[in-house]
């Protein structure tokens, strides 16, 4: 790996750019790559997702029991049991057949100077070097995406992709229990969506040079940096070897959003009793406790081979 340090004009005169100015270049392509993105997130319906799954689970009350002459035990009724559901709603997607930037004349690049103190024009592979694989490491550090509880404030600087949520965590809610009716009584107490972040504009502090068809040295305007900056970095995000950016569930990486939290009320269950007539003693365990943690789940972002 070779970074180079790019030339520029500055008060009529060739100069080295600072480690600023460099910074300035890989924080525009990180910002231009914000604008159109080539690994995204969507939302869709279940069993269509590209992430490892969630599981949300919640206890529910045992089946009722009944007895003509008294009312069954908490040993003879049956216990509560746990309700689960799978979630797997979100999906990333890349976009298909980019291309690099191509230089056919080996002079689209910006020019730096050569151990000799000769102007060279940068390859491809020094683009790379100097500015995309930091750019792609300044995009994951800013977390594209995050997940989010719909009830908490919005994320700053971000759009929401999608109402419908990837992830939610419910509980039993205890007061609904009755002897005999329904088992299953859910509430929700955290619902997380998708939030893809904003473009925010990151100037130039100094343009890059670069060498024109009648081999003078000329100043990128930056509708002619740009493309080539964007070019690199979505071709790069989708393509490039060992910078290739992903998403997952857990596992390593920089933590985009919340974390989602599956919990479950954790009591042994409260035996309830129901009086019907003389010949119909009910009996029922429901969902007793406190919300308890089962498992927690987060939105990663990292580089992959």
């Amino acid at each position: 790996m070779t970074a180079r340090t790019p030339l520029k004009l500055a008060t009529a005169d060739l100069q080295v750019m600072a480690a600023a100015d460099t910074t300035a270049l890989i924080n525009r392509a990180a910002y231009l790559y914000f604008t159109n993105p080539s690994v995204t997130i969507g939302v869709g319906v279940p069993a269509n997702g590209t992430f490892t799954a969630m599981v949300d689970s919640r206890m529910k009350a045992g089946a009722y029991s009944t007895d003509v002459t008294n009312y069954d035990t908490e040993a003879e009724t049956a216990e509560p049991t746990i309700q689960n559901t799978t979630w797997t709603h979100m999906a990333e997607a890349t976009v298909a057949s980019l291309s690099t930037v191509a230089d056919t004349s080996s002079k689209k690049f910006p020019v730096y100077l050569d151990s000799g103190n000769n102007i060279q024009a940068m390859t491809l592979q020094d683009m790379y070097d100097t500015f995309i694989h930091s750019a792609l490491d300044t995009v994951i550090t800013a977390q594209p995406f995050r997940v989010w509880n719909l009830w908490d404030t919005a994320p700053v600087g971000y759009t929401q992709v999608s109402v419908s949520p990837v992830f939610t965590d419910t509980i039993a809610d205890i007061a609904s229990f009755t002897v005999g009716a329904t088992t299953d009584y859910p509430t929700t107490t955290k619902l997380w969506q998708v939030w893809q972040k904003d473009a925010a504009v990151s100037a130039y502090s100094g343009k890059p040079m670069y060498i024109d068809t009648s081999n003078n040295l000329r100043e990128y305007s930056d509708s002619e940096f740009d493309p080539i900056l964007l070019g690199l970095m979505r071709y790069a995000a989708v393509n490039l070897a060992n910078h290739k950016v992903r998403f997952f569930i857990n596992g390593t990486g920089t933590t985009c959003g919340q974390a989602m939290t599956d919990t479950k009320l954790n009591g042994a269950g409260n035996h309830e009793t129901l009086f019907v007539n003389a010949d119909d003693y009910r009996a029922q365990e429901f969902p007793d406790g406190v919300p308890a943690v089962i498992s927690t789940y987060y939105l990663k972002a990292r580089k992959v081979a």
